[in-house]
């Protein structure tokens, strides 16, 4: 009865309706392109940090020219040759 009303509207469809045409496929949300972007952006970091700890760890146990730590024992000075010192630096500043 209100079919033949609706045929009149070329852009509308149905899935249930036979003489109208069916609707297409709705569009992947927006959450799947931005949940793909974050999966992308995820193996990204991971291979970047899979290869910065290959440069910086594995590879420098290899180098043998590597600087070696210097210890320097320091011994504690008196009140006495604190102020002997610092009246030494003083003067050459000034």
């Amino acid at each position: 009865m209100y079919i033949l009303s609706l045929l009149g509207n070329p852009n509308l469809c149905s899935p249930t309706l036979k003489p109208l045409h069916p609707c297409s496929k709705p569009k992947q949300p927006l959450s799947y392109v931005v949940l793909a972007m974050l999966v992308v952006w995820v193996v990204i970091l991971l291979v970047s940090l899979v290869l910065w700890f290959y440069k910086t760890k594995f590879l420098a146990f290899g180098n043998k020219t590597q600087k070696k730590w210097k210890g320097i024992a320091f011994h504690r000075m008196g009140q006495d040759s604190v102020r002997k010192t610092f009246l030494h630096i003083k003067e050459k500043k000034i």
